[in-house]
């Protein structure tokens, strides 16, 4: 098989639990063997039950910065852990964590929301089900989610941030959001789209949005 080669690479940690620092701690030790041409982004470390606090999320923030990260990866809009820390997604709490991103210019990719349908029984896929992502009445709405981001993106409008997954944006057609709060990034992975019909919607979207 041949090798594949890159000019950059984008290395993200997906280290939630404190007792994964060490993932973040691993592409560290990468990026040093090829600093000019790897790129990492470090995830934050939280207990999962109840609000973060706000002098450790900037804490951890400024050491990965200090330490040589690129970029910061959130995963606090996922719905599991939206649920499990209880608070908005633009509370207080995030505030001092985002004004050092904001004021350093520091990339953040945001994972925000997952895709509609699993808030919906009849129509979320089997593999969903099999890896824990339906999201019932316990769960904060879909459009609860997105109107959080957006208040992140009012509280922060000079914040560096690359949405995850278009924002899953495909679902409601909302694609006047992106097109309100650019300049930010929406990152599209296609294997969350498999029908190729749904690729072509998007991919027409998408580049009439950069055409404007």
């Amino acid at each position: 098989m041949k090798k594949a080669e890159y000019e950059q690479y984008v290395l993200l940690s997906g280290s939630v639990a404190p007792k994964c620092v060490w993932g973040n701690l691993e592409l560290l030790d990468i990026k040093k063997k090829a600093p000019e041409k790897i790129y990492t982004y470090a995830c934050f470390h939280t207990t999962g039950k109840g609000a973060p606090e706000a002098d450790e999320l900037l804490r951890q923030v400024q050491a990965y910065h200090k330490v040589g990260f690129d970029g910061m990866k959130l995963l606090f809009g996922k719905p599991e852990l939206r649920k499990a820390y209880g608070v908005s997604l633009c509370d207080e709490c995030y505030d001092p964590m985002y004004d050092f991103l904001e004021k350093n210019n520091i990339p953040v990719l945001l994972h925000s929301n997952d895709p509609v349908e699993f808030w919906d029984k009849e129509r979320i896929p089997k593999w969903a089900i099999g890896a824990g992502y339906y999201c019932d009445e316990t769960y904060p709405t879909h459009e609860q989610i997105r109107e959080e981001t957006i208040g992140i993106l009012k509280k922060h409008p000079k914040l560096n941030l690359t949405i995850a997954h278009i924002f899953f944006l495909s679902n409601s057609d909302r694609y006047d959001l992106a097109e309100e709060y650019l300049p930010i990034a929406l990152e599209w992975t296609k294997r969350m789209y498999p029908d190729p019909a749904e690729q072509e919607k998007i991919k027409e979207k998408l580049l009439a949005l950069v055409e404007k």
